[in-house]
């Protein structure tokens, strides 16, 4: 007994529950990429404009 009443091969409400609940950690695993991103790029900008930057040379006197 799965628990499931007799037309079980009928009842589309539980599929389109569980086809929601996918969508929404796929959205919700979206969304949380998105800052761990942006502060991987911000790093990797630091690291990149700290190295190649050069101090100024004073000017000619």
């Amino acid at each position: 007994m799965s628990g499931r009443h007799r037309s079980a091969d009928r009842d589309l409400v539980s599929d389109v529950i569980a086809g929601l609940w996918v969508l929404g950690h796929a959205v919700v695993l979206g969304l949380l990429s998105i800052p761990i991103q942006h502060a991987v790029e911000a790093d990797a900008m630091d690291r990149a404009g700290s190295s190649a930057s050069v101090p100024d040379m004073p000017p000619p006197a």
